[in-house]
């Protein structure tokens, strides 16, 4: 180096704060690092650590003298501090002495790496020490990079630039880099000199190969046979120290036989960890192993997250509806014809609830795929299972394989070794990760390592299986390719259980005495239940052969048939988890009524109780005849406080150390079999915990502790109850509480009730009838919300049924609402309440619906048990299911509500409903005279004979103001003659405002016979007249009648063909209904023409939010301008928002729509690219729609350019309220059409996206990408 002192201009000054920044806050940082990695050693003392390895520090070739005098100065003082160490020494002793005591690489190699690397590029040779502007900032860019990287602060560092310089401090600054660069130039020279002699000794070769790559960068062509990838530490060599230790010499492994060593103790290793259990502590003989234990898979409906094919969709059918699909294995997911993908997934996210078997369920697909019993296990060499709640911040996917996966004892396998093992295998590595919800706030944040592997920046070409709690955030990286959600086990493998437990306890007679109580058999073949018992006497003889042996005969016989449960919720859910269908095994083994409590507390209570008994009975201590002994109530009751405590933190785990410091005694409550032990799957953090059997065990303790602490504690201090989504939080905990203590319920519910009164305090009983225009959406947030408050507050009562809860649930729910059957929880709370009302307490509304699926005869029961005296005042919205097809069946209905003379709404659509057994019903409106909603929609076998039963009652409900008829599927069956008969007795509801007689063919004569009675239902404000087979004649008689109809909200005339001719009638007439809000003409065969004069008539239409013309002729032209007119604001708009109000918003200024909250075109025959494109640059002007159909023609689709595609995507981030768009039956090319998909996907609010175009569209598009709120349907590649 020939510079002799540094000149201070603009440029050096730049050189000095560069090189000053890289050598003091690199050698801090770096510092730092070996400082914390020291604290992990045992013991953490450097100069322990120096003494313990001086023999292997001092002879490793790369330790130069002034680094030797350094660690081992003459005098034996050897340093216990790193203070004052150089980076060159720094980085050798992370390399060494951590892998010699921890066993892997130090935190932070790879960017350790990058500021050795900096070093040596940018001051390797320091011919000048000024740097021009350009330079320095690219150069002072990457360095800050690389020490944020290592953990420095930004803006500490940036504030350097503000110091002054110290002429003395940047020489030695300049010294040390150049020493530093000739430092490790000498050592590659050594290596190269020594090269031929090392090539001799091929082993050793490897070794220095393996372990001293990287100690530089720039290499001479000759170099490569020595000097390859950097490695941690030089540990493997055979060398002698001063002191005489002898370090052993290990051959490196090739890449293929590396690979090998690395599955076969893969392999060895989950097979010894994963394969049997004992989950009983008192009974050995119990041994279960993962092959013992199925779990129910069922793909996640299409209208979440899986594609959907346009060809396949109903448009009848719901919108919401749920398509599930049950999977026999992960293996399934490699189907096409399952997924609709046309690729393999490469991430696949399974969703379960705490407990409900997602680890289990993890641990038998990893020995599956190790053993290649799998698609999954063919198609990966590499099956690596990560526990991510052991997951640090900072580690690197090799060091938690390294940490997790990989047994101590394996040989030549090491933390570089797994990350070169990983980038050959790439394509053929399967993670299995488990547990996101349980990975730690710091490991899950952006540029740890799980995140940059689920979103594809590490191994983007491997496969990830994720298991998580739902909204645990794992979508905020990746968008699975498939969505599971995890339903634990079958009802024919619960049987299987079942069966295996009463036969290895010796009882097996109580198995079938189980199953009976709580299954169900079904034979497709054969449908007389009465013959379940001896089929399950059959199924009983095949499987008592050895239990010992794969029963594959049980298993075989068992799946030929249909086992259900039967309707128990309180045990339906928890018994899919095989932990606790055991124990409920054992508490009908104890006592069969034990099980049967009713509660959940109860059911708890008694396993708790039975747990003791056989404890006491072991260890031969006294059971007391009322309660626990004490030693072990104290104990549990102070386990429960833990218990309470994790739960708080979202945690099933508790660590046995942080027990112990709290003297809980967990030995008993081991061996009491509530908790189980378990070790960590770190081999670094090694751990014993303790876990519970199912997650509600752990809830029913805290909920035990928290029912005695509320005595001295506030209940929103102790359990954070501060909001609704807390109370959600915490539902199972409240529950418990509720049950275990009268006070502690009563506490509760006053805190719901307040709770209540801050969120729903704007909800009305209307809120919660059908509504038939759109609804506000922060009205139907708080609809879903008070209703699953109200399912909680229930449940609650359910558990503790006593007057001083039913008087929290008279203040906290102004509207009792039950959805379910009528052997829920809920329903029996339900039934306690109505017992208990008197006219001081009646609710606002009562709206009881019974689920289909419940047999009409338990239903009716059901009633006469809630309905026992009269109930004058009681607002009662009815809606029930089953087949009402027997008059018997319809006459016990009417003795029941002849108890509710008050009943406001009776829905019996889809009930079976024929014209003998309406007859009772109708006779009974006499007593139902406040009746003001009928629904009998959807009855075939009503007919018009069921219309002569049905009108002679009318005159008995003058009240009536909603009358269905019809459905979107089925109506009543009703011809012209029905409607001839019907409509004279129409005449006795002057209120009327809905008339829904879809889909009855009654033609035109029907409809003149309507139109005579039409115009004095001036308060009409709903008629549905969908596919009633009219035509442009009938329209001609509809329209003068409609005339009449000024407050029509709401006109559906859809599947009629009225041409048109039909829709310049009624456009004709529209200025009279000018408070028309939802307008519907799908598939009515209009054209340009028709769709002309309803333009001419928009205008008029101010308060329009839905406009339906789907599947018609329209073309282009017709679309645009439709879609053009529909984008001038309304007068109302206008009104609302007059020109030059600065103070609105962009989005609800006067050139913008407000109103228009649904509109769909699509499906038009005569409309192109073309046209949906000009559509795509109009509708920014609608910013109000929440669905927007713009779907092509099924036969001729439509081709968007990328154009059209781009503009498209340009104006979805204008439509901000959007929640669903259409573009079903529309090919796009490949950029367009990502440019669509990424809009969706970056878009707030949109919920669905549907895509897709049939097989005979040229195949234009990529695969399509979704996100977890982004719900697409379609095919993937059309």
């Amino acid at each position: 180096m020939a510079q002799t002192g540094p000149i201070y201009t603009t440029d050096t000054t730049r050189g000095f704060y560069l090189r000053s920044t890289l050598v003091e806050v690199g050698t801090a940082l770096l510092t730092n690092i070996f400082e914390d990695e020291l604290k992990k050693m045992k013991p953490p003392s450097l100069c322990e650590q120096l003494k313990k390895h001086r023999g292997h520090l001092c002879g490793l070739p790369y330790l130069n003298f002034g680094q030797r005098k350094t660690l081992y100065p003459p005098n034996s003082n050897v340093p216990d501090t790193a203070q004052g160490f150089d980076i060159s020494l720094l980085e050798l002793l992370l390399k060494e002495l951590v892998w010699l005591e921890l066993g892997r690489d130090a935190l932070y190699s790879s960017e350790r790496d990058r500021l050795r690397r900096f070093r040596n590029d940018n001051y390797g040779h320091i011919s000048s020490t000024s740097l021009s502007e350009q330079d320095f900032d690219r150069l002072w860019k990457e360095l800050m990079d690389i020490l944020v990287a290592l953990g420095g602060d930004r803006d500490t560092i940036s504030e350097r630039l503000n110091s002054s310089i110290d002429p003395e401090m940047e020489e030695r600054h300049l010294n040390l880099l150049e020493k530093l660069y000739k430092e490790d130039m000498e050592l590659k020279d050594l290596l190269l000199a020594q090269g031929e002699s090392v090539r001799k000794y091929s082993d050793q070769v490897q070794s220095l190969k393996h372990l001293l790559e990287g100690v530089c960068d720039t290499q001479s062509p000759g170099a490569d046979s020595i000097i390859g990838t950097p490695q941690p530490c030089t540990s493997q060599l055979k060398r002698k120290g001063e002191d005489g230790e002898e370090f052993p010499l290990r051959k490196k492994p090739a890449p293929s036989e590396q690979k090998d060593v690395f599955q076969k103790s893969v392999k060895k290793y989950y097979e010894l960890k994963l394969s049997h259990f004992k989950p009983l502590i008192w009974n050995e003989n119990f041994t279960l192993t993962l092959s013992d234990i199925f779990t129910h898979l069922e793909l996640v409906p299409t209208s979440e997250k899986q594609l959907k094919t346009s060809e396949n969709y109903n448009r009848s059918e719901s919108m919401g509806a749920e398509q599930r699909k049950e999977l026999l294995s992960l293996d399934d997911l490699f189907n096409p014809d399952v997924t609709g993908l046309s690729t393999a997934p490469r991430c696949i996210l399974i969703e379960g609830e705490a407990g409900g078997g997602k680890t289990t369920f993890l641990s038998k697909e990893v020995l599956d795929a190790v053993s290649q019993k799998t698609e999954l296990g063919i198609q990966h060499d590499v099956v690596l299972l990560i526990r991510l709640q052991e997951v640090t911040e900072g580690q690197t996917i090799q060091e938690m394989v390294w940490d997790q996966c990989v047994p101590e004892t394996t040989k030549g396998i090491h933390i570089q070794s797994i990350r070169a093992l990983l980038q050959r295998n790439e394509s053929r590595v399967l993670f299995l990760l488990d547990g996101y919800d349980e990975l730690r706030p710091e490991a899950r944040a952006a540029g740890q390592a799980i995140p940059k592997l689920l979103s594809g920046k590490l191994y983007p070409n491997s496969t990830i299986v994720i298991t998580s709690r739902p909204s645990a955030g794992v979508q905020q990286y990746t968008r699975p390719d498939c969505h599971v959600h995890i339903m634990g086990f079958s009802p024919e493998h619960m049987v299987k259980y079942v069966r295996k437990y009463f036969f290895i306890t010796e009882n097996p007679e109580l198995s079938e005495e189980f199953i009976r109580q709580y299954f169900t058999v079904i034979d497709d073949n054969d449908s007389d239940t009465d013959e379940d018992d001896d089929r399950l006497s059959d199924i009983s003889d095949s499987s008592r052969q050895s239990h010992n042996e794969e029963e594959v005969e049980t298993e075989s016989t068992t799946s030929a048939i249909n086992v259900v449960l039967k309707d128990n919720k309180l045990l339906n859910n928890l018994i899919q988890t095989p932990m606790f269908l055991m124990l409920v095994c054992l508490l009908w083994e104890e006592d069969q009524e034990m099980v049967s409590t009713g509660t959940m507390t109860g059911l708890y209570d008694n396993l708790l109780t039975c747990l003791v008994r056989k404890y006491c009975k072991r260890e031969g201590v006294d059971m007391p005849t009322e309660g626990l002994p004490i030693e072990v109530a104290e104990s549990l009751l102070q386990f429960g406080m833990l218990a309470l405590e994790a739960l708080l933190r979202n945690e099933t785990l508790l660590n046995l150390t942080e027990v112990e410091k709290e003297n809980v005694n967990w030995k008993l409550l081991l061996k009491l079999g509530v908790v189980s032990l378990e070790g960590s799957s770190s081999r670094l953090h090694p751990r014993k915990q303790l876990n519970f059997s199912h997650k509600t065990m752990q809830e029913f303790l805290a909920g035990r502790y928290v029912a005695h602490a509320l005595l001295n504690q506030d209940i929103v201090e102790l359990l954070k109850l501060t909001s609704i989504t807390k109370v959600f939080e915490v539902n199972n905990l409240l529950q418990f509480t509720c049950g275990c203590d009268s006070r502690a319920a009563q506490a509760v519910m006053e805190e719901l009730s307040k709770i209540g009164s801050r969120e729903f305090s704007h909800l009305k009983p209307e809120h919660f009838e059908r509504l038939d225009v759109p609804m506000d959406g922060d009205i139907q947030r708080s609809r879903k919300t008070y209703k699953r408050f109200a399912s909680l507050c229930l449940t609650i009562l359910c558990e503790r049924q006593e007057p001083e809860v039913l008087q929290g649930i008279n203040q906290t729910l102004p509207i009792v609402m039950l959805n379910s059957s009528v052997n829920s929880r809920e329903a029996t709370a339900l039934k306690y309440y109505i017992q208990n009302l008197h006219s001081a307490n009646l609710p606002d509304r009562l709206i009881l619906t019974i689920i289909e699926g419940t047999d009409s005869r338990d239903t009716v029961q059901y009633l006469q048990q809630c309905f026992t005296t009269s109930l004058p005042g009681l607002r009662l919205d009815l809606k029930l299911s089953g087949q009402f097809d027997s008059p018997n069946e319809t006459a016990r209905l009417v003795s029941v509500l002849k108890n509710v003379p008050g009943l406001r709404a009776l829905d019996l659509s889809h009930t079976d409903l024929t014209p003998s057994s309406l007859q009772p019903l109708v006779q009974g409106f006499n007593h139902m005279s406040l009746l003001e909603e009928l629904n009998l929609s959807c009855n075939p076998g009503l007919g018009d004979a069921g219309m002569a039963v049905l009108q002679v009652g009318l005159s008995s409900v003058p009240h009536l103001a909603v009358l269905r008829l019809g459905g979107l599927a089925l109506g009543v069956s009703m011809s012209a003659v029905g409607m001839s008969s019907l409509a004279p007795y129409m005449r006795h509801l002057l209120g009327l405002t809905e008339l829904d007689i879809n889909k009855n063919k009654i033609g035109d004569t029907g409809l003149e016979s309507l139109t005579t009675v039409l115009p004095i239902f001036t308060a009409m404000q709903v008629l549905l007249l969908r596919s009633i087979s009219i035509s442009p004649t009938g329209m001609r008689t509809l329209v003068p009648a409609l005339c009449q109809l000024t407050k029509l909200i709401q006109l559906d005339i859809s599947e009629n063909d009225i041409g048109d001719p039909g829709l310049e009638c009624l456009a004709a007439i529209l200025h009279h209904l000018t408070a028309m809000k939802v307008l519907v003409l799908e598939r009515t065969g209009i054209s340009d023409r028709g769709i002309s004069s309803l333009i001419k008539a928009l205008p008029h239409l101010v308060q329009l939010q839905v406009l339906d013309v789907w599947d018609n002729n329209i073309r282009d032209s017709g679309i645009v301008s439709l879609v053009q007119t529909l984008c001038q604001p309304s007068s109302m708009d206008i009104e609302q928002n007059p020109p030059g109000n600065k103070l609105k918003s962009l989005t609800t200024a006067p050139h913008y729509n407000t109103t228009l909250q649904k509109l769909d075109i699509g499906g038009n025959r005569g409309v192109t690219g073309a046209g949906l494109g000009r559509v795509a640059q109009l509708i920014s002007a609608l910013p109000a729609l929440t669905m927007l159909g713009m779907s092509g023609y099924w036969d001729t689709p439509a081709h968007l350019s990328d154009t059209a595609a781009m503009a498209l995507a340009e104006a979805l981030p204008r439509l901000p309220a959007l929640e669903r768009l259409d573009l079903e039956d529309i090919s796009m090319e490949p950029a367009g059409f990502q440019a669509v998909v990424q809009a969706a996907e970056e878009h707030p609010a949109l919920e669905e996206l549907r895509c897709g175009c049939p097989d005979r569209c040229p195949p234009v598009w990529t695969l399509c990408k979704y996100t977890s709120r982004c719900k697409v349907w379609g095919p993937q590649v059309c």
